[in-house]
């Protein structure tokens, strides 16, 4: 259950020409994918906003400057389980997924995509491809990402699979 979605513009996009006045596009449709999941009501960036306050979702914008190379818009979603954020961007006119909860991980955001979160170890990527085959699901692109081992105890890192198939 969505509660508060918070949206930050990186790069060129948190220039001073970019503000929440003139962001108004860009905030609706980041509200309208966020609430289209959880609604079987037709939800666009014509009536996003209403319908997040009708629900009781917060949002808010916020700038920060360039800290790399790329322009990026971060999406925080926040829920009654905790918070994710994915970090996305245009990249040669095409939209590319940057990141999910700090994992740097770009992937195309086109097709049919299954994210997994997962324990970064040998043998998941084999796993999905066994159940994958098995189900004669073909995979057609895949990007991984990991975050560096910190746990001094021995856990493994946190990893991300975006995996692309040619069918549902």
């Amino acid at each position: 259950n969505p509660k508060q979605v918070r949206i930050v513009y990186h790069g060129n996009l948190s220039s001073p020409d970019l503000t929440p006045r003139n962001s108004h596009m860009i905030r609706n449709a980041a509200l309208a994918g966020v609430l289209s999941r959880s609604s079987a009501r037709k939800i666009n960036v014509v009536n996003a906003l209403k319908f997040a306050g009708l629900r009781g979702i917060g949002f808010s914008e916020g700038f920060e400057r360039p800290t790399g190379h790329l322009d990026t818009i971060r999406i925080e979603l926040e829920t009654d389980k905790g918070v994710t954020t994915v970090e996305g961007a245009i990249v040669l006119e095409r939209p590319r997924l940057w990141a999910v909860d700090g994992i740097r991980c770009e992937a195309s955001l086109e097709g049919h995509l299954v994210v997994v979160r997962n324990d970064d170890v040998p043998g998941v990527l084999g796993h999905l491809g066994a159940v994958t085959g098995r189900h004669h699901i073909n995979i057609s692109s895949l990007a991984m990402g990991h975050l560096p081992q910190t746990d001094k105890a021995g856990a493994p890192p946190n990893g991300i699979l975006v995996v692309e198939t040619d069918q549902p």
